[in-house]
């Protein structure tokens, strides 16, 4: 990346990318006093306008990603405190800004940033043979398509990297293009599994599910017998942390049994 670019990048992005960020944690993170705040769209109903104006119009989007980059980051704090793990409020200061296909447009061969100075135009750094590499199966591969990214710095190196998450999309209406494309029906409920395919694949530990139920009943309980006021407000924080980690584990068996029509399994490291 010539000067110029590293210039646009450094600090200015960056710097605006992570006032967001800091200033979101600031107004969101509210404890031991209140319940933190973990939503993202009640963060930006709050702080959007006010963070568009103090960054001097910064791209809306990479303000939505770093809103989203810090209530994120303080729900999983909240999960740690209940986990009885101590913690404090998320603060960034490195180089780290992330994209989308609303702020980036990607290209097999380079990449084009929204900057505090318009677009910048960075080209890929590719080995003269691909074959076998990361750029070579899924940059170059149009089978992939780019999902999201975040553009890091090496202060000691001097090199921008582009570390993307990559997309495709697989045909299940035809069978053969996609595995278990022929899963009929799903029962659940089954003994010693959450559920079982028409094929006869197990799917899920149901046991593991109990376990992990009754660990986080005991943990509610042990907050609400404490009877302190910080031990009332993390009993209130966490919410049904169960039903959270319950839908996440389920999403991921349904990737790993079923095979949804995305994988979004492929990521990458770019240097720009």
């Amino acid at each position: 990346m010539d000067r110029r670019k590293t210039y646009v990048f450094r600090p200015r992005s960056n710097t605006k990318f992570q006032y967001c960020a800091n200033r979101t944690a600031d107004w969101a993170w509210r404890y031991p006093d209140e319940n933190c705040v973990t939503s993202k769209s009640e963060a930006e109903d709050a702080i959007y306008d006010d963070l568009r104006e103090e960054t001097d119009f910064l791209h809306a989007n990479l303000v939505q990603k770093a809103i989203k980059r810090a209530t994120d980051d303080i729900g999983n704090c909240i999960d740690q405190l209940a986990d009885g793990e101590n913690t404090s409020k998320p603060h960034y200061d490195t180089f780290s800004i992330v994209y989308d296909k609303r702020a980036a447009t990607y290209y097999r061969d380079k990449v084009s940033l929204a900057t505090v100075h318009g677009r910048v135009e960075c080209e890929y750094d590719l080995p003269d043979n691909p074959d076998g590499t990361p750029h070579g199966e899924y940059l170059l591969n149009d089978d992939y398509s780019f999902s999201t990214s975040t553009v890091h710095y090496d202060s000691e190196a001097d090199e921008f990297y582009l570390h993307a998450a990559m997309e495709r999309e697989l045909d299940v209406a035809r069978p053969g293009k996609a595995e278990h494309s022929n899963v009929l029906g799903v029962d659940c409920n089954v003994d010693d599994h959450i559920a079982v395919t028409s094929t006869g694949t197990f799917v899920g530990n149901a046991n593991y599910l109990n376990h992990q139920r009754r660990e986080f009943e005991k943990r509610r309980a042990s907050l609400q017998q404490m009877g302190t006021r910080s031990a009332h407000l993390t009993f209130h924080s966490i919410g049904d942390r169960f039903g959270r980690w319950g839908s996440r584990y389920f999403v991921s068996r349904h990737h790993e049994r079923l095979r949804l029509p995305y994988d979004p399994e492929a990521l990458g490291l770019f240097r720009l």
